[in-house]
């Protein structure tokens, strides 16, 4: 092997070396076979039914709907987690998708979806409320904020409550402030919402 192939066999090796801890991000797009928003994610998440006697935690308690179904599926939960191996800093996603009947999506005001979004076990700081609203039942609110982990660690959280003409759908994300790569799931996850329709 010549200077130059050895050079350059050992820099491929090194940058193989310098970028292999960090996973890439796949072009993964959710979207529930009976939903109508899509949502780009970094990985292929993981999935739970919600059945109407069982929120697929193994409780009776249907998140969200006011009079569920007493039969069938009604939806599903979706989980992405990444994690930084450098600095364990965390992203995650927790999705909730649920079929909702037409007086129920017509009876969503903006203060109900906002009091959803308001229950969360994490204490904000700064929160920021958006709130937009399309033809029929289609209607969009957001809630953002920080708050600040055990280690001291600022945190950005964002909760979008989608309602669409037959779903609903909201989309809790959390993940360090200071991740630049994490920064960047964000924004593309937060650019590629998109109402599909059935």
């Amino acid at each position: 092997m010549t200077l130059n192939k050895k050079f350059f066999a050992g820099l491929a090796l090194t940058f193989g070396l310098l970028f292999a801890h960090v996973p890439a991000a796949q072009a993964y797009y959710y979207i529930h076979n009976e939903g109508e928003y899509m949502v780009w994610l970094p990985d292929a998440p993981t999935g739970r039914t919600i059945w109407a006697d069982d929120d697929g935690n193994g409780k009776k308690t249907i998140p969200l709907l006011t009079k569920p179904p007493k039969f069938g599926s009604l939806g599903e939960y979706a989980d992405v987690e990444r994690v930084d191996p450098e600095s364990s800093d965390q992203f995650k996603v927790h999705i909730i998708f649920l079929k909702a009947s037409r007086d129920f999506l017509t009876s969503l005001t903006k203060e109900k979806m906002y009091k959803e979004l308001h229950k969360t076990d994490v204490y904000l700081n700064n929160m920021q409320e958006h709130f937009s609203k399309g033809t029929d039942t289609l209607k969009w609110a957001t809630l953002i904020g920080y708050s600040v982990d055990k280690h001291n660690n600022l945190h950005y959280n964002a909760a979008h409550y989608l309602a669409g003409e037959s779903s609903i759908e909201v989309i809790r994300v959390s993940y360090s402030l200071d991740n630049k790569t994490f920064q960047k799931y964000y924004d593309k996850l937060l650019a590629s919402i998109r109402y599909t329709g059935k």
